[in-house]
């Protein structure tokens, strides 16, 4: 009863803190990017419309209202990811879990933007926690909720997610021995897999005919930006990505687990090879790949001892970091007009002097110490990104001094934030130009 409580009382204070931590000055930034602002007025993914209407009911029409559940998912997302990390490995395991989701600079910036992203990772970690609970205990509850989740999310994201869930799952009795009839028995794959495809087939054609999330398409060439971003975007708990997903296929003694390196590595792969846009579909991997972190880190705190790919990579990272202010810093030259960017750019020597501190405390044997303070500090960095970086690059945006705050008038191409929480008349041809200033002069 006293260990539930706790794990109740820590649950409690992981979304807590995850909730603060993501929405850093949401309310604060104005919706500048067109990627947004696209969101916002063109994507009709269901419950990403039907949740976004509803922040704007309760919030108005603002930036809050718009991202409020982009960071309510965002902590849903922590959340399950540390119960699940608990569960299935340790209570360590998954608070480093949530320290590796919560430091991720990509899925701040995530939770900071009014988009389905958050909602296809919170669906994420939802199938695999209910998944996982069926393969610890048979439940049929967690079974249909593991389904449910998986057909919400390929309407959310993208269809794609389908077969390599399925395979996921299959592997997963494969990997304990089973024949292949026993590996589609285990999950019910034959029953509910094809209900699911079916469902969401219908749903998706003849009940909304909105389409799939995203779309993916066969690219001659290979993709690159988005899974270099996306792993990027997973620092500094990314330094540990490779060996942990090594460290995970490999695996003998925990088939979920190694099924889970196997579905992390073929969401990658897909991004890889189809589309230029799939950042949305590859960052799916945040919550999975966060829980074999959070393992991987626990063994090689265990052991106090780290691979040397590892070292090397965060040498990496911190000689890049070390030289980045001041390139920019030079690159600005001595533009008058860049002199704010020139002292906000300064900010990134928060990671810099960080990492060194965080390679003093590696080498003088305090692994655990190194670990925790690299993740604090880029946390530190997001609060300074988000409060004071971006405001003040988006002051001296065009687009902020011209988006309209009352009643505007635009004429042919127009940045699609300007009327976004304005009533807008748009003239789209000269003619109605002269009408429109004829009346008002």
């Amino acid at each position: 009863m006293l260990e539930q409580l706790k794990t109740l009382h820590l649950a409690f204070g992981v979304f807590v803190v995850a909730f603060v931590v993501l929405s850093f000055n949401l309310g604060g930034i104005p919706v500048f990017t067109a990627f947004e602002a696209n969101n916002i007025l063109e994507n009709d993914t269901v419950l990403y419309r039907f949740f976004t209407s509803i922040g704007q009911q309760v919030f108005g029409a603002s930036p809050y209202g718009v991202r409020f559940f982009s960071v309510l998912f965002g902590a849903g997302t922590v959340l399950i990811t540390y119960l699940l990390g608990e569960k299935w490995f340790s209570r360590d395991a998954g608070l480093t879990a949530v320290g590796a989701l919560l430091c991720s600079f990509y899925f701040q910036l995530q939770s900071h933007t009014s988009s389905p992203d958050t909602i296809g990772t919170f669906l994420m970690a939802l199938l695999l926690f209910s998944f996982y609970s069926y393969y610890k205990t048979p439940k049929l509850v967690a079974l249909i909720a593991g389904y449910v989740s998986l057909g919400l999310l390929a309407l959310t994201v993208n269809i794609w997610i389908l077969p390599l869930v399925f395979i996921a799952l299959f592997l997963i009795g494969h990997f304990e021995g089973l024949s292949a009839k026993e590996a589609v028995k285990k999950f019910d794959l034959a029953r509910y897999g094809v209900a699911t495809i079916a469902i969401t087939f219908i749903v998706n054609n003849v009940i909304i005919k909105t389409g799939y999330g995203s779309t993916l398409s066969v690219d001659y060439a290979v993709n690159w930006s988005t899974v270099v971003w996306i792993l990027l975007g997973f620092f500094p708990f990314g330094i540990f990505a490779v060996q942990t997903l090594i460290r995970a296929i490999k695996d003998k003694g925990n088939a979920f687990v190694k099924a889970s390196g196997v579905l992390v590595v073929s969401i990658l792969l897909v991004s890889l090879f189809f589309g230029n846009d799939t950042a949305d579909f590859a960052v799916l991997v945040y919550p999975v790949l966060a829980l074999l972190v959070g393992e991987y880190v626990q063994s090689i705190l265990a052991k106090d001892k780290m691979h040397i790919g590892t070292h090397i990579l965060w040498w990496a990272v911190v000689f890049v970091l070390l030289f980045i202010p001041f390139l920019g810093y030079m690159q600005f030259g001595s533009d008058e007009a860049l002199e704010f960017a020139k002292r906000k750019y300064l900010y990134v020597m928060i990671l810099t002097y960080g990492g060194i501190f965080s390679l003093i405390l590696l080498y003088t044997y305090k692994l655990k110490a190194a670990i925790a303070t690299y993740a604090y500090v880029w946390v530190l960095f997001g609060f300074f990104f988000f409060h004071v970086i971006v405001p003040a690059l988006v002051d001296k945006t065009i687009v902020n001094e011209t988006v309209p705050t009352k009643a505007a008038v635009v004429y042919k191409a127009a940045h699609p934030t300007v009327g976004l929480f304005a009533p807008t008349d748009e003239l789209k041809t000269s003619d109605q130009v002269y009408q429109y200033l004829q009346i008002d002069t």
